[in-house]
């Protein structure tokens, strides 16, 4: 299981913010022998990846570690191919007059021991859908591209997700179909999710279609559940909810 964690160091994102605790957050990887009880002691390599040096773009933190393995067991992967490797994706605040974040990309040779690869997405253009940053996000490959699904947010606070393609896992480059997020909230409507949507993970199903599951929150910031929405075969630009499921 691959997870973030801070340390009790204080630190601060600006001068002018208060120093908070656990801040400094980086990956850990931890192993369990029946996907039950996970051990600390069964792996001593932590952190996986440490901070950026001074004014580089992630010295604050490395959070929201996502990989994807090289294995048969990966629905959207070819088992035949051997020169996939692992690929961690992450994310981190940089350090600005407005701070903002940006999602980054780290290769290892077995699991273990990692190296950072770049960054692979950071915040969009002015006035775009995506200018307040990106965050947490999704991989997967799809007959040998890389899709990520990713948060993002605009200068008002509002969450969507957005679609990025990339040929290999390194070089990321926005959905040039899609000039917005492809999944919104549903503003203006009286729904459980009118006010962002956050937090992708996506899942092939044997039918072709896939599931998107999502955190929403309302309008108000006063409720926060999961819902889960449905790919009309490998068109996610489009997406339908799933009602009561």
């Amino acid at each position: 299981m691959f997870y973030f964690g801070g340390s009790a160091e204080k630190m601060e994102i600006r001068p002018s913010n208060k120093a908070l605790q656990g801040l400094r957050m980086l990956p850990g990887l931890v192993k369990s022998a029946d996907g039950v009880v996970f051990d600390r002691a069964l792996f001593t390599g932590n952190p996986l990846l440490n901070v950026g040096l001074q004014n580089e773009w992630d010295e604050l933190f490395i959070a929201w570690p996502r990989v994807l393995p090289p294995s048969s067991r990966h629905r959207c992967q070819d088992p035949s191919d051997e020169d996939k490797t692992w690929l961690m994706t992450y994310s981190s605040i940089e350090k600005q007059t407005l701070p903002f974040s940006s999602i980054g990309v780290a290769l290892p040779a077995d699991g273990h021991k990692w190296f950072k690869a770049g960054k692979a997405l950071t915040r969009g253009a002015p006035g775009s859908w995506d200018e307040g940053g990106v965050g947490r996000r999704h991989v997967l490959l799809i007959d040998n591209e890389y899709f990520m699904f990713y948060e993002g947010v605009n200068n008002k606070g509002i969450h969507g997700i957005g679609l990025a393609i990339s040929p290999d896992g390194i070089h990321w480059e926005r959905d040039p179909l899609c000039q917005g997020p492809i999944f919104s909230a549903r503003v203006g409507e009286e729904v459980w999710d009118n006010g962002t949507v956050a937090a992708p993970h996506v899942l092939q199903m044997d039918d072709g279609s896939f599931r998107m599951y999502y955190v929403g929150t309302n309008d108000t910031k006063t409720e926060s559940a999961m819902g889960m929405a449905i790919s009309k075969g490998k068109n996610f630009r489009t997406w339908t909810r799933i009602q009561n499921w």
